[in-house]
Order: C-alpha cells, then sequence, then structure tokens
C-alpha cells in the first residue's frame, strides 16, 4: 500500500474542488496518479490528454469509474499556474507541499519518490500496478503496433 496524504484540490471545475483528496478516497477503485508541472507546457498538453481519455472512458465505459488524478510539484512558482493547467479540464489537480520544511515536495519527494510525469497506477487497495512515464510515452501521439507514429 502506497503512504497516504491529502491535498488540496485546486482546480475549480474538479467535482473535489477546495477539497482534501487523498488515496484513501479510492480504495476500492483503480486509480491513476500523474505528477506534474503546472509551468511546463508539455505536462500539461499531456493533463490534457488525461482529461480527454477519462472523458472517453466515462461515455464509453460509465460503470468503469476510473478516477485519474494529477499532483503538481511543490516549488517557487508552480503553484501560479495551477489556473493554466487545469483550464478547461475537470479532473482533480492537487497542489503538492512542503509541509515538514525540508524544501522537497512531500508526496513526490518524501513518500512516493517519483519523477515529473509519472503516471502511477494502483490497484483497488492502493498498491502499486504500474508506473509509466508520459515523458517516454506521449499520449498525443498516436502509434501502430510496431511504435511507429501514424
Amino acid at each position: 500500500m502506497q503512504p497516504d496524504f491529502s491535498l488540496m484540490d485546486v482546480n475549480p471545475a474538479s467535482a473535489t474542488f477546495n477539497q482534501l483528496v487523498s488515496p484513501r478516497d479510492y480504495l476500492g477503485k483503480t486509480s491513476a496518479w500523474y505528477f506534474g508541472y503546472s509551468t511546463w507546457s508539455y505536462c500539461s498538453r499531456q493533463f490534457g490528454e488525461l482529461d480527454k481519455l477519462h472523458d472517453e472512458l466515462e461515455a464509453e465505459y460509465p460503470a468503469l469509474d476510473f478516477p485519474i488524478i494529477g499532483i503538481n510539484k511543490f516549488g517557487i512558482g508552480n503553484s501560479s499556474s495551477n489556473i493554466d493547467i487545469s483550464s478547461g479540464r475537470d479532473l482533480p489537480w492537487l497542489q503538492d507541499i512542503d509541509d515538514n520544511g525540508n524544501g522537497t515536495s512531500d508526496v513526490w519527494s518524501d513518500l512516493w519518490q517519483v519523477t515529473y510525469r509519472d503516471v502511477v497506477v494502483l490497484n483497488d487497495d492502493n498498491s502499486i500496478a504500474e508506473v509509466f512515464n508520459l515523458s517516454q510515452y506521449n499520449l498525443g501521439v498516436d502509434t501502430a503496433k510496431d511504435g511507429h507514429e501514424l
């Protein structure tokens, strides 16, 4: 089971806006957690692709209920761009913090040891099912079975 945390959802269009969100909120469901920088355009595009994917899954498989949550890294200037990365998207976008005062993101660095653009998929018991990085797997590019762009 991954270490728990609670972070504020800062996306005004999200159903959990201004609420603390935790992996424990999704026990009993498979969930995906995207770690991005709100100030980086590539991270923002990937979050947009995840938002589209989520909408497609909801339309095609409404009973699936597969939550996707984004988490912005703590850092100078990062929180000021939260409105930009969440604009036009309704997925929760959480702001990581440095509550322990060590100068690093509590969830990113101290608890989950992720890197930017990691997507951590948790099983229904909050254990890791898969981790993949969107730096290597650009969701905005269609690829054929042989890995070549379409």
